[in-house]
Parts: structure tokens; sequence; C-alpha cells
């Protein structure tokens, strides 16, 4: 699926989204803990459906191009 760019503000949030996600790979996990949840949210109309929809299609196209298929380093 093709998506559009962004508008600046979006891509502002999708950096943001990108560096918290980052954050949350670099992060030493407690034994027993399952990860971090990262949570997008604001008013009715503000795209952040569009938003997610745009940064997970992003992701899988990186994650989708890492020769051994692993997604190492793949965001970065």
């Amino acid at each position: 699926m093709t998506f559009r760019e962004l508008p600046p503000e979006q891509a502002v949030a999708e950096r943001t989204v990108i560096d918290v996600l980052h954050a949350a790979l670099e992060e030493d996990l407690e034994p027993g803990a399952y990860g971090r949840l990262v949570l997008v949210q604001g008013a009715v109309g503000t795209g952040k459906t569009a938003l997610v929809s745009h940064l997970f299609n992003e992701l899988a196209t990186q994650f989708a191009q890492v020769p051994d298929g692993s997604g190492a380093d793949a965001v970065h």
C-alpha cells in the first residue's frame, strides 16, 4: 500500500514516536517484563490513525529490506 506524504505536524509527531520506540528498544527490562506500551493520543480528527498507519507501513518496509529478516537496525 502506498501512503501519501505526511503533513509537517504529523511528520514531527512520527519522528517523536520513532524516537520513543528507539528508547524503548534500548531500555533494559526487568526480568519478567513484557515490553513497553507506546500510546498515541490526540483530539478527534487530528490524524492519529493516518500517522500510525504511515509509521507501521514505513517500519514494515524497512524491516522487509533487512537481508536476514531479523529487522536488526532497520529503524535506525
